[in-house]
C-alpha cells in the first residue's frame, strides 16, 4: 500500500497536491462550521439550564421560605427533593440559623461543578428578614460529554463528506482537467531537437467550446513552431557556419579572428603554414594576449591590432594592403591583406577578420596575361594592338625624320586547307615558317606582326618616297612563296596576296594605313591576277565603301526588296525555235546604280545569305515559269543558277519542292544551273542532292563549262542533262583556232555522253552558223535578246508563237 501510495505521489505530485489541499481546506472549513455549531449547542444548553434554574427560583423559593420560616424540616425537604430533580442539579444544601443545614443530593468536586446561592429573605410587612441560604450544586459535566459526543460525531461526517466531495472532485478534474495536461506533457516530453513535427492536441471533440486548455494548447503549439522554425535557422546557420569553417579550413586563404585586445578567437592551418613558409616563429600559444602583434609585427612591422582597429574605425568595415616579402628560403611573394570587422553577437564582442592570401601566381599569371595581350602566342611577334602602336610611333618618327613608312599585309589562302587536310598543328607549323619567311626577307628593323588568323603585317622606314626597296622586298617575297612549303612531307602553295600602304600618302596614322593596305589586299584577292600584291588606290576605299553598302543591303534584306529578275531566251539551233528561258538576277539599286551580279552574289555567299537569297529568286522563277507554261512551245522550260553553297545546304530539297508547289510547276519545267566550283568538293552529299533532284523530275545543267578546272570524270558521276559552254570560248570563236577546237571537241564529247550543249554570249551571226555545223544543240545570247524584265518577255513570247 505504502509503495502504491509513493508510486502515485512520484508519478502525479500535482494531483496529490491538489487533493492533500481540497481536504485540509475542507477539514479546516468544516472544523469551522462544526465549531460555530458546538458554541451554539453549548450556549442552548446553557441557557436551558438558567431558564431552568429561574423557573426553579419562581416555584421552589417562596414555598422554601415559607418552610424555613415556619421551621417546617419535612416541606424543606420536601421542596428541596422537589429541585434535586431538575436536569443538572446534583446537590442542594440550606443553611438556617434556626436549624441544622439540610442536604439533599450527594456532593461532587469537579471542573464542571458550579455553586448557585440564594439568599433566603423573608418580608413581613415592611420587615425583611434573613431566614436562611439556599445553596445549588449545578453539575454541567452532561453539557460537555454531548458537546465532545457532538463534536466527535459531525467530525467524522465532515471528514467523510470532505473525502468524498474531494474524491469526485479529484476526478472530475481529471477528466476535465488532469488527462489533457498529462497528454499535453506527454507530448512535450517527446520534443526533441530531432522530433519537432508532433503537435499539441488536446484530443477532444472539436465541437466543444473553446476554453483555457485550449488556449494553453495553441500557446504550447505556437511555442513548438517557434522552436521548430528557431531550429530550422539554427541548423541553416550551423551549416553556413560550417561551410564557412570548411572554405576557410581547406581554402588557400589564411584566416585569422582576433578581438580588439589582440586576442586571437581562431586560426585555420593555412595561416600556421604561412608563418612556416614565412619562418615566422610560432609562439606557444596563439590565444594568448597580444600574440597577434607578434604574428602582424613579423609580417609588416607597421602593422599591428591597434593600427587595424583605427583603420576600421567608424564607418570604414574593410581595410586592405598589398605586400611584397623576401622570405628566407622561398622565392618572392605577393601577399593580398584584407580586414573587416563585425560584432560577435553571441558575446557582444567586436571582433576582426584578418585573410590573408598568396596572390604571387595571380600576379605571375596577369603578368603572363599582358604578354599574351601584347605578343601573339603561336609566333611570339607583337599582337595587332600593340603593333599599332609601335607603328604609330614609328609613323610619329617618320615624321620628324621627313621619311615615308611602307606598311604590308601579307595574307595566304592555303591554312584553311593545310588545317582541314593535315589538322590545326601543322596549320600553325605553316604559319611559323611564313612568318620566318618575311622576317629573313624585309629589310633590318622592320616591324612584323601577325594581324589576323593567316595575315601579317610589317612595316619599315623609307628614306625617300622611291618604292625601289620596297618592289625589292616584295620580289624577294614573290620569289620565295612561288615556292611551295612542306608541310607533313607534302609540298603545299600558300597561295598568297598582299596589299601595301605608304605614308604620307596612303594614311598618317597606323589604323588609316592598315586599313589602306586591307583594301589593297582585298583587291588582290579579288582580282586574282598574276600580280599578288597591289599597292593602295583612293579608288579603293570607294570601292570599299559600296562592298558595305552591298553587304549592309544583303544583310537588311534591302538587296532582295530592290532585286528583279529578268528573263533571256534559248532557242534551239537550227529552227531558231524558243525551247527555253535563263533566269538572271539584276539589282538597279538608287543609290550605286547598277549592280552586276558577280558582286552581289560574291556578297552574299561571302556572308551566307545566298541561300535566302537564292530561295527568293527560284520561287519568282518558278512562279513566271508556270504563268508562261500554256503560252510556250511543248517542253519549255525555266532555267536557274544555283550557288553551290544552296546545293550544300541541307534544306535545299525542301527549297525545292517548295518553289514548284507555290508555283504548281511541274518538275520537268525546271532546269537548274551549277558551276564547276560544286564539283571541286567531291562531296558524296552533293551527289546525294543531284540524285535527289533527278528522282524528283528536275533537270540539271553544268553551267560555264571549261572555265574552272573540275574532272571530266564528274561528267559521268554527277546526272547531268545539259551542258553549257563558258561564253569566253564563244568570244574568241572566231579569230582563235583553239577555240574553236576545243568548243567542237566539248560538243562531241557531249553527245558521246549524252548530254545536251548550250552556246551563251552570241552576239553575231557567223558564230551562230558555225555553232550551228558544230552540232551545238541550244544557242543564247544578245543576237536574240537581251535578258527581259517579265512584262517584256511575256510580249516576246506571244510574238515567238
Amino acid at each position: 500500500m505504502l509503495t502504491t501510495l509513493v508510486g502515485f505521489r512520484n508519478r502525479n505530485p500535482l494531483t496529490l497536491r491538489i487533493l492533500i489541499s481540497i481536504v485540509l481546506a475542507s477539514s479546516v472549513f468544516a472544523a469551522v462550521i462544526t465549531g460555530f455549531h458546538l458554541y451554539g449547542k453549548f450556549r442552548e444548553d446553557m441557557q436551558t439550564l438558567d431558564v431552568r434554574l429561574r423557573d426553579a427560583e419562581s416555584t421552589f423559593l417562596p414555598s422554601i421560605v415559607d418552610a424555613v420560616w415556619r421551621v417546617d424540616k419535612p416541606l424543606v425537604v420536601l421542596n428541596l427533593n422537589a429541585i434535586a430533580q431538575l436536569p443538572f442539579v446534583n446537590y442542594l444544601v440550606i443553611n438556617s440559623p434556626d436549624f441544622e443545614s439540610i442536604g439533599v443530593g450527594e456532593k461532587s468536586d469537579g471542573p464542571f461543578q458550579t455553586l448557585q446561592r440564594y439568599q433566603l429573605s423573608y418580608q413581613q410587612g415592611d420587615e425583611t428578614s434573613t431566614v436562611g441560604e439556599l445553596i445549588i450544586q449545578v453539575d454541567r459535566h452532561s453539557i460537555y460529554e454531548n458537546i465532545g459526543r457532538d463534536a466527535v460525531i459531525l467530525l467524522l461526517l465532515n471528514a467523510f463528506k470532505t473525502l468524498c466531495v474531494s474524491l469526485i472532485i479529484l476526478y472530475l478534474m481529471d477528466k476535465m482537467l488532469f488527462r489533457y495536461l498529462r497528454r499535453l506533457r506527454n507530448t512535450a516530453s517527446g520534443i526533441t531537437m530531432e522530433r519537432l513535427s508532433e503537435r499539441f492536441t488536446l484530443g477532444r471533440d472539436p465541437d466543444l467550446p473553446v476554453d483555457e486548455l485550449d488556449d494553453i494548447c495553441q500557446s504550447l503549439e505556437s511555442m513548438r513552431i517557434r522552436i521548430e522554425q528557431g531550429v530550422t535557422e539554427l541548423r541553416i546557420t550551423k551549416a553556413e557556419r560550417e561551410r564557412v569553417y570548411h572554405a576557410a579550413s581547406e581554402g588557400e586563404t589564411a584566416v585569422i579572428i582576433f578581438n580588439e585586445y589582440g586576442v586571437i578567437r581562431f586560426y585555420n592551418h593555412q595561416f600556421e603554414g604561412l608563418l612556416d613558409k614565412l619562418t615566422i616563429r610560432l609562439p606557444a600559444s596563439l590565444t594568448d594576449m597580444y600574440v597577434i602583434d607578434e604574428v602582424l609585427d613579423s609580417i609588416d612591422t607597421q602593422l599591428s591590432t591597434r593600427s587595424l582597429v583605427n583603420a576600421l574605425m567608424g564607418e570604414n568595415h574593410a581595410w586592405h594592403k598589398e605586400l611584397f616579402l623576401l622570405p628566407p628560403d622561398s622565392p618572392p611573394c605577393w601577399f593580398n591583406l584584407r580586414c573587416v570587422s563585425y560584432l560577435n553577437t553571441y558575446d557582444d564582442e567586436q571582433q576582426y577578420i584578418l585573410s590573408i592570401r598568396d596572390v604571387t601566381e595571380l600576379k605571375n599569371a596577369y603578368v603572363r596575361q599582358q604578354e599574351l595581350v601584347e605578343k601573339d602566342a603561336l609566333t611570339g611577334l607583337p599582337s595587332l594592338a600593340v603593333g599599332l602602336d609601335m607603328l604609330q610611333t614609328r609613323l610619329d618618327t617618320s615624321v620628324d625624320h621627313n621619311a615615308h613608312l611602307a606598311v604590308f599585309i601579307v595574307s595566304t589562302n592555303a591554312y584553311k586547307a593545310v588545317q582541314e587536310t593535315f589538322g590545326l598543328h601543322y596549320a600553325d607549323l605553316m604559319l611559323l615558317q611564313i612568318s620566318e619567311i618575311i622576317a629573313h626577307k624585309a629589310p633590318p628593323a622592320t616591324l612584323l606582326m601577325r594581324s589576323g588568323e593567316s595575315d601579317f603585317l610589317c612595316a619599315f622606314e623609307l628614306r625617300s618616297a622611291h618604292a625601289r626597296l620596297v618592289l625589292e622586298f616584295l620580289d624577294r617575297l614573290n620569289e620565295a612563296f612561288n615556292a611551295p612549303l612542306y608541310i607533313h612531307d607534302e609540298p603545299v602553295h600558300i597561295d598568297h596576296y598582299g596589299g601595301v600602304a605608304i605614308s604620307p600618302n596612303d594614311g598618317i596614322t597606323s589604323e588609316d594605313l592598315l586599313q589602306h593596305a586591307m583594301s589593297a589586299l582585298y583587291k588582290a584577292k579579288e582580282a586574282r591576277s598574276d600580280n599578288r600584291f597591289y599597292f593602295y588606290e583612293p579608288a579603293m576605299k570607294q570601292e570599299s565603301v559600296r562592298r558595305l553598302y552591298i553587304a549592309a543591303h544583303i544583310r537588311s534584306g534591302k538587296c532582295a526588296e530592290e532585286l528583279d529578275v529578268y528573263f533571256q531566251p534559248i532557242l534551239k539551233a537550227g529552227s531558231n525555235q524558243l525551247i527555253a528561258c535563263e533566269a538572271l538576277a539584276r539589282w538597279d539599286s538608287p543609290v550605286l546604280g547598277v549592280i552586276p551580279p558577280t558582286e552581289f552574289i560574291f556578297e552574299a555567299e561571302r556572308l551566307h545569305a545566298i541561300c535566302q537569297l537564292g530561295e527568293s529568286i527560284l520561287q519568282r522563277a518558278c512562279i513566271q515559269a508556270a504563268k508562261w507554261l500554256p503560252l510556250a512551245s511543248k517542253g519549255f522550260y525555266m532555267s536557274v543558277n544555283i550557288s553551290p553553297l544552296q546545293v550544300e545546304n541541307r534544306d535545299f530539297i525542301k527549297v525545292v519542292k517548295n518553289a514548284l508547289a507555290i508555283a504548281q510547276l511541274p518538275p520537268n519545267a525546271l532546269k537548274l544551273e551549277v558551276t564547276e566550283r560544286l564539283l571541286l568538293n567531291d562531296d558524296s552529299y552533293v551527289e546525294e542532292k543531284m540524285q535527289e533532284l533527278k528522282a524528283l523530275g528536275v533537270r540539271i545543267a553544268i553551267d560555264d563549262f571549261g572555265s574552272g578546272y573540275a574532272s571530266l570524270n564528274y561528267l559521268c558521276q554527277y546526272p547531268f542533262e545539259l551542258l553549257k559552254i563558258d561564253q569566253s570560248f564563244i568570244s574568241k570563236l572566231l579569230e582563235d583556232r583553239s577555240s574553236r577546237i576545243l568548243v567542237k571537241m566539248i560538243i562531241q564529247m557531249a553527245h558521246d555522253l549524252g548530254l545536251e550543249t548550250v552556246a551563251e554570249g552570241i552576239e553575231d551571226k557567223q558564230v551562230q552558223e558555225l555553232l550551228e555545223s558544230m552540232g551545238c544543240d541550244y544557242l543564247q545570247g544578245y543576237l536574240y535578246s537581251v535578258p527581259l524584265p517579265a512584262g517584256d518577255f511575256e510580249s516576246y513570247l506571244n510574238q515567238r508563237l
